[in-house]
C-alpha cells in the first residue's frame, strides 16, 4: 500500500480502503495483487497455520455523489458478487447501473 492510501474497519470483517487518485486502469491490477497477497500469505491462529482469503467490492466515486453513500452501497453490491465467487474482486460498473452491474 501507499503511504496515501487509507484502511478503515468499517465493521465486523468489513473494511474500506481509500485509494486516492487511482484509476479504472489501476484499480484492477491494485485490487488483484491485494487478493494474491492476502490469499498467499502465511497467518498463525491459535499455534496453527491458516490460509486466509478475501473477497473484495470495489467502486469510484462519480460527479453527481454527494457523500459517501452511494458509493458504499455500489461497493456493497460489488462485495457481494465477490463473495458469491469467493477470494476475488469486483469492480462496480456505474455503466451497468439499476442492474446490479459489475
Amino acid at each position: 500500500m501507499r503511504k496515501s492510501d487509507e484502511v478503515i474497519r468499517w465493521g465486523g470483517d468489513q473494511f474500506i480502503v481509500l485509494f486516492p487518485r487511482t484509476n479504472a486502469d489501476n484499480a484492477d491490477r491494485i485490487l488483484e495483487k491485494m487478493v494474491s497477497a492476502i490469499g498467499n500469505a502465511d497467518f498463525t491462529m491459535a499455534g496453527k497455520g491458516e490460509k486466509v482469503t478475501i473477497s473484495v467490492g470495489a467502486a469510484f466515486f462519480q460527479p453527481d455523489d454527494e457523500d459517501i453513500t452511494p458509493v458504499i452501497r455500489r461497493c456493497d453490491s460489488a462485495l457481494y458478487e465477490a463473495k458469491a465467487l469467493r477470494n476475488t474482486f469486483r469492480l462496480y460498473d456505474v455503466g451497468n447501473e439499476g442492474n446490479e452491474g459489475v
